[in-house]
């Protein structure tokens, strides 16, 4: 829909204005035919605005990579659920990009057809951190509260981070995992839930108690992507994959903290749909 359409012009605008307005309307209008690719990491870092450079040059990498036109592909960062939600909806994406959460989640509803992982498939840890010396297991946190820094789903928790050794245990939702482990270490909470890379970085932090993790998860994989249709730009993308993080792709995937795109491990996220579900 042109400027024009949408926003009236006065008859005294003269015409070069007017035209000048109306070719800046064309261009800020999405590519008539382009197929959506939407990231999605419930929790993840940043914002659909700070990303959004990113994302773009991504874009252009994974077209000119895939032997795909120019401007074939547009898509945005989310990092709630619901707004993730919300774009499916009104784009209909044919290439997601999900956390596991929110992939097995959506795996049915979406008709998600796994084809890479970001990083390995087990990349990715759950652990839960106390201050040393308070707890030695989950089962002595049990009727406490937990600072939760996965996403905000009951059966992710319960059933694919903790499994059965989370139960009896409540939780409460944050979105900054350092912040999380100050107040454990402060006293301000007893324990957190957060992934391996805050781990990795809380020896850092200056603290009147020390922090030990208390459980591991198993090794999970972290961001997935998955085809939601099928046709030449997906096939294109497919075979494009190995390329995707090398040249001006680096820096989408630098911040996940990855160095490729792996094939899809497609019966390790079968087991863990089961589980996610509760059927198994």
């Amino acid at each position: 829909m042109s400027l024009r359409s949408r926003l009236p012009l006065p008859m005294s605008i003269s015409r070069p204005l007017s035209t000048a307005l109306l070719l800046l309307g064309l261009a800020l209008a999405p590519q008539a035919g382009a197929e959506a690719l939407v990231i999605c990491h419930d929790g993840g870092p940043g914002s659909t605005r700070q990303a959004a450079k990113a994302v773009e040059t991504f874009l252009r990498h994974t077209e000119s990579t895939a032997g795909l036109a120019d401007n074939t592909l547009t898509g945005e960062y989310h990092t709630k659920r619901a707004a993730c939600e919300a774009y499916v909806g009104a784009s209909s994406p044919v290439l997601v990009v999900l956390d596991l959460a929110t992939h097995l989640n959506k795996a049915s509803a979406w008709g998600l057809t796994p084809i890479a992982h970001l990083g390995k498939a087990d990349a990715v840890r759950w652990h839960v951190v106390v201050r040393e010396g308070s707890y030695a297991d989950l089962a002595g946190l049990a009727g406490k509260t937990v600072l939760s820094t996965t996403p905000d789903d009951d059966a992710f928790i319960q059933n694919i981070a903790l499994g059965a050794a989370g139960a009896g245990l409540t939780f409460k939702r944050t979105r900054r995992a350092l912040k999380a482990l100050r107040n454990v270490g402060r006293g301000k909470a007893e324990a957190a839930l957060v992934d391996h890379d805050a781990v990795a970085h809380m020896g850092e932090l200056d603290l009147p108690h020390k922090l030990v993790s208390i459980f591991s998860s198993e090794g999970l994989p972290g961001l997935t992507m998955s085809a939601r249709a099928s046709g030449d730009t997906v096939n294109r993308v497919k075979k494009a994959l190995p390329k995707l993080c090398d040249g001006d792709g680096q820096k989408l995937c630098k911040t996940f903290k990855v160095k490729r795109f792996q094939p899809a491990d497609t019966k390790r996220l079968s087991a863990l749909s089961k589980r996610y579900s509760g059927a198994n």
